[in-house]
């Protein structure tokens, strides 16, 4: 059985190796539904592919589900954040940037989420693991993009990057206020409940849009990146966030998107779409390190403690 101590991580690994793909496949999704019909969908097929695992798995627990009266206020915010506010940002600002781009600036979200929870809500602190770790990882990333790759016809760069910047803040305020809830709810539960009240809340909105577009026009290309978003890069890493949630703090949650950067290239240059090099090879190792310092618990270095005995006497 898996240690207490590092499913968490494996989570956390597993929802990165699932979301970096994401950045080339949702960009064909982007590019061949109008952002609005995209965004409706995605969320609806995800809160359905989450309601369906509850009917097959835990008839019963969704039922019994009650979150306090308390927490009832906060959940509108936290559906605006996201799915809605994260979710469109991200899907328009890829229309724009480049994959590699947008995970570049996915990257900074550990930094932004240390950065909340120190000088806002006062529910962290800074260590030299924590600083240490996240400058290394971010170097690295920088170091995995520098390469670049060429600008995808229609691309907007200016654009993308405020837009998927948008989508990267209002990521990390989710990461920082969705530990609340999944540390007093199970994770399926509480995350089917936010799509579900996402997708009725976007409604009014994106019902037009899907019935105003051609349907037909769409190719398979798109779907599969629709499907992708929706399955994986929704439902499976929203779950596997949770999860980790319970058990780490929102930094070290946040820290493991420094890892999608590399990953996102690697998916890349197999698709032949970027071209490997060493410098990408040591900025993702820094990224690698990075992680493993900031979820260190003991300090990197240590002042060297000096030990003084007594003599003893002949």
């Amino acid at each position: 059985m898996l240690n207490a101590r590092w499913w968490p991580h494996v989570a956390m690994a597993l929802q990165t190796l699932l979301v970096a793909p994401g950045y080339t496949f949702g960009k064909w999704a982007a590019l061949g539904i109008p952002s609005i019909a995209l965004l409706q969908l995605r969320i609806g097929g995800t809160a359905l592919l989450l309601l369906l695992a509850l009917l097959l798995f835990r008839p019963r627990a969704f039922r019994e589900f009650r979150p306090t009266r308390a927490d009832w206020t906060l959940l509108p915010l936290l559906v605006l954040i996201s799915p809605l506010a994260n979710q469109l940002l991200f899907v328009v600002g890829l229309r724009y940037a480049a994959p590699s781009t947008s995970a570049l600036l996915y990257s900074l979200i550990p930094l932004l989420v240390l950065l909340i929870g120190v000088l806002i809500l006062r529910t962290e602190r800074f260590t030299q693991n924590k600083l240490l770790g996240i400058g290394l990882a971010l170097a690295g990333v920088v170091l995995v993009i520098q390469t670049g790759s060429p600008q995808a016809p229609g691309d907007d760069p200016l654009l993308g990057v405020l837009l998927t910047f948008g989508s990267v803040l209002c990521w990390a305020w989710y990461i920082v206020f969705n530990r609340r809830f999944v540390q007093r709810y199970p994770p399926l539960e509480f995350i089917t409940l936010l799509m579900l009240i996402g997708t009725v809340v976007f409604l009014p909105v994106g019902l037009p849009a899907l019935l105003d577009f051609d349907w037909g026009a769409i190719d398979g290309r798109s779907w599969f990146g629709l499907f992708y978003l929706t399955a994986f890069n929704s439902a499976a890493s929203f779950l596997l966030m949770a999860a980790a949630l319970q058990r780490l703090q929102a930094s070290q949650v946040s820290v493991y998107t420094n890892l999608q950067p590399g990953l996102a290239a690697l998916f890349s240059a197999a698709w032949g779409l970027e071209l490997l090099s060493p410098i990408m090879a040591v900025g993702m190792a820094l990224a690698f390190v990075g992680v493993y310092l900031l979820n260190r618990r003991t300090p990197l270095m240590r002042r060297p403690q000096l030990a003084f005995h007594r003599s003893k006497g002949h």
